[in-house]
């Protein structure tokens, strides 16, 4: 069973239902993801569904470093053929969870940005399946245009007032244009 090639299928299929409503595509953050796959091992390893075996997805997602408190999570567990193809598997899941109204609305909420998928299968002998523990983990992170534009606006209003000096609005310039450089110089790599 690929987890990796099932979790990039339920991340592509959550972006073809929030296509269908016109919402942003969600794309993949390291600390969601970490956070998903440990908790989803975690499920698989207790055999159970849950939001709070180690805290809560908010305490899951900080621990890995994600920079926001906006944060959602649906879990699942679907049974699968061991010859299934991860392609079905990640549809059988998201299907799950467009079916159910919170998941769902996990899905579709506008505000997230951001997402990471783990998947943790293992085989029941007693089913003569897999086991598939799915977790999906949202957040809101603000982007740069987002949070440096109300900076760059408040320092043009204080020039404006005379509370800034012409040097200082020069020197505030100067450090947001080589944090934007940097950033994107990194986002490339």
């Amino acid at each position: 069973m690929n987890e990796k090639e099932i979790a990039k299928w339920v991340v592509r299929y959550t972006n073809i239902e929030r296509k269908k409503y016109k919402l942003r595509r969600l794309t993949g953050h390291k600390a969601l993801i970490r956070a998903s796959i440990k908790y989803s091992r975690l499920l698989s390893r207790i055999r159970k569904l849950g939001h709070h075996f180690d805290g809560d997805p908010l305490s899951r997602a900080s621990r890995e470093g994600f920079p926001s408190t906006y944060i959602g999570e649906n879990c699942a567990l679907v049974y699968a053929e061991r010859n299934e193809h991860p392609k079905a598997v990640a549809k059988k899941i998201v299907n799950l969870w467009m079916k159910s109204p919170g998941h769902r609305s996990n899905i579709l909420n506008c505000r997230y940005n951001k997402i990471g998928v783990g998947i943790s299968a293992r085989w029941s002998k007693k089913r003569r399946m897999y086991e598939v523990y799915a977790v999906q983990m949202f957040g809101y992170q603000p982007s740069l245009k987002s949070t440096i534009a109300p900076s760059i606006l408040s320092i043009i209003v204080g020039y404006i007032r005379g509370t800034v000096s012409i040097l200082a609005l020069i020197a505030i310039i100067a450090i947001i244009y080589l944090i934007v450089t940097t950033i994107r110089a990194y986002s490339h790599i």
